[in-house]
């Protein structure tokens, strides 16, 4: 089960050919929704507060999902990178953010970041001093509108992109491929330390989309909580032992057609997310394999539960060690016997 956020396309009245602009829409698992909040959701982008608890990481994570157009469309806003500044430098101040998406931008080998000098020469504005001064990979050469105004806003807030810098994409990989040629225009960017992040990879095509499918894979701190131990646990009832026939006879019990059907029903079953429905789970697949081993004549055997010795309080450790040395010696009195024994046969 999950649940999804979504913001739909849009069309202006005036624009009667093409297709809609725009449009996200976000899916998450329904146990996670607890730790999911819509901190905002405009027309091009969706900003949502992740719980540190949830990606047990230092800090809250506030994720934006946004689509810009092409700065050629009627639908671009011309004002959406100085929204971005002041939504992000606000956010910063609660947390660490991670901005996804389709930008539109060609940013060709141009630097993310601020040079060391780069505030003696630039008078009204200061340039954060970004800590990431890794090397980025580009597969794309050309640089538009969109990508400078990308790199001023990651130079101006300490931002980084991902693509190209992260393990999992050193050659800086396309994410746009259609009859019109190949580009890199959906990224991720961000705040974090570049070693917060496990990977970040960028899937192939698939006849879906002409986009490809990013995806960035965090470090998660080491989880100190206490898993809570089970109040109960039962001993396996009957153990079962191959016999001479069962190589053979074993794997051709799956075609059974009572096997088939007991094992379509437990597919097709929905159990309960609760106690009741693991249990129920764990006593249909078990009587799957009772089933199948009786079908199969594997010998059931018991288990003989040997009773420990009750020892008196004066046999105390020495006395069990004179008692294992005593026992070793009769050992190999029985082994000389029977060798003594077997020559003596020979002769």
């Amino acid at each position: 089960m999950s649940g999804n956020i979504h913001i739909s396309s849009q069309k202006y009245e005036k624009i009667t050919c093409g297709r809609d602009s725009g449009g996200i829409i976000i899916w998450h698992k329904l146990e996670m929704a607890k730790y999911i909040q819509i901190i905002k959701k405009e027309k091009s982008h969706i900003w949502l507060k992740i719980n540190k608890q949830l990606s047990q990481t230092t800090k809250d994570i506030f994720l934006c999902a946004i689509y810009i157009p092409p700065s050629e469309s009627p639908y671009y806003n011309e004002n959406i990178f100085e929204t971005l500044h002041s939504q992000i430098n606000h956010f910063q101040a609660q947390g660490c953010v991670l901005i996804c998406g389709d930008l539109n931008a060609r940013t060709g080998s141009l630097l993310d970041y601020a040079t060391e000098n780069v505030n003696n020469y630039i008078f009204g504005q200061s340039f954060q001093q970004n800590k990431i001064h890794f090397s980025r990979t580009n597969s794309v050469s050309q640089i538009n509108k969109n990508g400078r105004l990308l790199f001023e806003l990651c130079r101006s807030l300490g931002l980084y992109l991902v693509n190209g810098k992260v393990r999992g994409d050193s050659i800086g990989r396309y994410t746009y491929s259609s009859f019109h040629g190949c580009s890199t225009v959906d990224y991720m960017f961000t705040d974090f330390d570049l070693f917060s992040f496990r990977a970040f990879t960028v899937k192939p095509l698939t006849p879906l989309s002409d986009h490809s499918q990013i995806t960035v894979y965090l470090k998660r701190t080491e989880n100190t909580n206490i898993h809570a131990q089970p109040s109960k646990l039962y001993n396996i009832t009957k153990n079962y032992r191959w016999v001479q026939d069962s190589t053979e006879k074993y794997p051709t019990a799956f075609d059974h057609p009572q096997v088939c059907l007991l094992m379509d029903n437990f597919i097709e079953n929905i159990y309960p997310h609760n106690e009741d429905g693991i249990n129920m789970a764990v006593e249909n697949i078990n009587y799957i394999f009772d089933y199948l081993a009786t079908i199969s004549n594997l010998k059931t055997t018991k288990k003989s539960h040997k009773q420990k010795e009750k020892n008196e309080k004066w046999f105390d450790l020495d006395c069990k060690k004179i008692k294992k040395n005593l026992r070793q010696l009769a050992n190999q009195k029985h082994k000389t016997t029977r060798r003594f024994r077997f020559t003596s046969s020979l002769l």
